[in-house]
């Protein structure tokens, strides 16, 4: 038997108290996925560094590449309450997650922000964006190149209407433009899952109604099942208001004295272009939400 011990897991975990049975999605170089029979979403298992999230379980170095040098082997798992358990090669591997930190990452409402400070740190965050070279189709937002154009159509398209049935609380609307942009763009999540978690995100922290989230939640959930199992990840973990640290301190600079430049940076080099999807998502609710009032 091995024997592994969580330096941190993210505290959305604790809610889960029933057993569920795992299976193994995929492994990175600091990430490895299982997807979970009893969640809409992820267990991510992940190396040291920067990338803390929702739903993740972090593993000194060691440890993390004890198990991804046995991913290979790995069967069947299961989550529990103390432990994940794996079987791989014929050995059971034991990892206490609760063993570790406990790292919250529960949205803050910020909505009574200060507009003028909010809109001139949006300003900046958009004005570090506009003079990159951006990878993705939802730069289309920004008024920037960037992307295949179908893609740039289809958000320039839904994504200001998804916006606009958020802020005005349109579920009929919110939900035909969802479907249309679940699963759509490359990407290991795909362009429009990671806009519309960053979306939600975005709502949860500036303009939250959770009367409106909960009437919501079932139906986003059963569209989101059209997309692939990271995209779907993104989606539910954004019904929850749920981001990775470094996209929450982006946020909370956001709404803070000054935004630096550093921050949006930092935010945007999640994944290839999930990072660009997900800081763009924002900014452009923070305007349309300051524009609103």
């Amino acid at each position: 038997m091995v024997n592994l011990k969580a330096s941190w897991f993210a505290e959305d975990l604790e809610q889960y108290g029933n057993p569920t049975a795992l299976r193994l999605l995929s492994a990175h170089r600091q990430v490895i996925n299982f997807t979970a029979e009893a969640w809409p979403h992820l267990l991510i298992v992940a190396a040291p560094g920067p990338g803390k999230g929702p739903c993740t379980i972090g593993l000194p170095e060691a440890e993390f590449f004890r198990l991804r040098a046995a991913v290979g082997t790995i069967g069947s798992g299961r989550f529990g309450k103390n432990l994940v358990s794996l079987t791989a090669g014929g050995k059971c591997i034991r990892i206490n997650w609760r063993a570790g930190n406990r790292i919250c990452l529960a949205p803050v409402y910020l909505g009574s922000t200060d507009c003028g400070r909010l809109k001139k740190n949006t300003e900046i965050s958009r004005a570090v964006l506009k003079v990159m070279n951006l990878p993705t189709a939802s730069a289309v937002l920004l008024g920037s190149a960037g992307g295949d154009r179908y893609f740039r159509s289809a958000i320039d398209l839904y994504f200001p209407r998804l916006v606009h049935a958020l802020q005005t609380r349109d579920r009929q609307e919110f939900m035909k433009s969802c479907r249309n942009l679940i699963g759509m763009g490359r990407g290991s999540s795909p362009t429009g899952d990671d806009l519309i978690h960053g979306a939600l995100v975005a709502f949860h922290y500036f303009d939250f109604d959770p009367e409106f989230i909960d009437a919501l939640r079932m139906e986003v959930i059963d569209a989101a099942g059209q997309t692939n199992f990271m995209g779907r990840h993104m989606i539910e973990t954004g019904l929850r208001g749920l981001t990775p640290e470094i996209v929450r301190g982006f946020i909370l600079a956001l709404a803070g004295d000054k935004t630096d430049p550093e921050d949006v940076l930092a935010a945007s080099g999640i994944g290839s272009s999930t990072g660009y999807d997900v800081v763009i998502a924002i900014l452009y609710f923070i305007e349309k939400l300051i524009n609103k009032n």
